[in-house]
């Protein structure tokens, strides 16, 4: 498990606590720590005797997941962001996939900041780096001579690390943007698989970083303009024409355009901003083509030998006799705050209660689902709403018993509760 971080110490905290909830029981974290000006350090003091640690001097995302493979001592790699969560049953659905020895990588569903709406359920590009998103993997299916081709977030994805060494880790050249695309690209043309699994979610928050305001929009877009133009001069000429590259990276650089003319419109650029865009953009062409001119910033094999010993596994509690458990509250009632010795001791615990908007939240080791409901709520819409959320929470992973707490007794009363576990157990 490898975590790439920078300047992001609280989401990291979050990230680090929701792996300690994984239902799979053998794994070792290693955190790739960049240039950090904030508390990092200080998070990962917290975790000193139950990880790997480890530092690379630039802000280059490729660089530094090169430097976690070469950390990591696992047969298997998995990437998560220092802005997301991982469900409890993310490794474990995903980590059996490699019985298929063809396999290199696989990702699962990526769900935004909410946890319940979907960010990245299929993502595919061509060889010409434009992407696109889907809702199935049937309509897409990739091999060596397929044009398009999915591939799995870099926030959501396990791979065989021989595989990665294969192909001599990823691209330095991709800072940011593209870098994942790259690595599935030349494992799909070694005659490896790449899939995109139906379960194994993640909960990607996308939050402000170094160049990402907390509104979403990139303070700067030389990244994505230098790495679509290096993508598709790199792996376009195999599959495409020239002219057909050329066409493609000038609808790219007018559609660029076009976003900062609307951004100006809508009065969200500073003074000089659109003159400072035509200066990068010109300069991230230049840099693309010197780029492709060259060789690919990858390392031989050798680089990669593994550094140090498994880390002992990072869990937070026995995982023989876990139970994936959902407590309901009423309405009117909040009982989470009882619950967190439950997943202290290795249970899966989640929290059903009354919220504005429907959200999830990792609280003190506890899943909180806040359901929509408004108002003075009568029984039955209570019902309705915790038997929905039920039905979901189990196509993510099977619960095991649902308990139903009585408003104003702080007593299970379990009648009804257990009913639906009956029902969304058979379903």
């Amino acid at each position: 498990m490898v975590i790439n971080t920078l300047n992001r110490c609280h989401s990291l905290s979050q990230t680090l606590a929701s792996l300690e909830l994984q239902t799979y029981a053998r794994f070792e974290v290693v955190v790739v720590e960049g240039p950090s000006t904030d508390d990092t350090a200080v998070v990962l003091d917290r975790y000193a005797d139950r990880i790997k640690r480890v530092h690379v001097d630039e802000a280059n995302l490729a660089m530094s997941r090169n430097v976690g493979i070469r950390a990591a001592s696992g047969e298997l790699i998995a990437f998560i962001d220092d802005d997301a969560v991982a469900d409890p049953a993310w490794l474990s659905s995903l980590a059996p996939l490699f019985s298929n020895p063809h396999l290199a990588a696989v990702g699962g569903p990526v769900m935004d900041g909410t946890g319940v709406t979907v960010q990245a359920l299929v993502s595919a590009t061509n060889a010409l780096g434009e992407t696109k998103l889907l809702t199935s993997t049937a309509a897409l299916p990739s091999s060596p001579d397929s044009t398009w081709m999915l591939y799995p977030m870099g926030t959501n994805v396990v791979f065989r690390r021989s595989a990665l060494v294969e192909i001599g880790g990823f691209d330095e050249t991709f800072e940011y943007y593209h870098d994942e695309t790259d690595v599935c690209r030349r494992l799909l043309d070694l005659g490896f698989e790449v899939q995109i699994a139906a379960k194994g979610v993640v909960h990607h928050g996308a939050l402000a970083g170094e160049i990402r305001l907390a509104s979403g929009m990139l303070t700067t877009r030389r990244s994505i303009v230098k790495n679509t133009a290096y993508f598709a001069l790199r792996h376009g000429p195999v599959r495409h024409l020239y002219t057909e590259i050329v066409r493609s990276l000038t609808a790219m650089l007018d559609s660029e355009l076009l976003l900062h003319r609307h951004c100006e419109i809508a009065g969200l650029l500073a003074d000089g901003d659109m003159e400072r865009h035509v200066r990068e953009t010109d300069s991230a062409m230049d840099a693309a083509f010197a780029a492709a001119a060259n060789p690919p910033r990858t390392h031989p094999p050798s680089w990669f030998t593994i550094i140090t010993n498994f880390q002992k596994a990072f869990t937070a509690g026995s995982t023989e006799t876990r139970q994936h458990m959902v407590l309901v509250s009423s309405p009117a009632e909040s009982y989470v705050s009882r619950t967190t010795d439950l997943a202290v001791r290795g249970h899966t615990v989640r929290v059903l209660i009354k919220g504005e908007i429907h959200r999830v939240e990792l609280r003190d080791r506890v899943w909180i689902h806040h359901l929509p409901v408004s108002g003075e709520v009568c029984r039955e819409q209570w019902r309705s709403a915790v038997a929905s959320e039920l039905i979901r929470i189990a196509s993510i992973e099977p619960v095991d018993v649902v308990i139903g707490i009585s408003a104003g007794s702080g007593h299970p009363d379990n009648t009804r509760m257990l009913s639906l576990t009956h029902e969304i157990t058979n379903k």
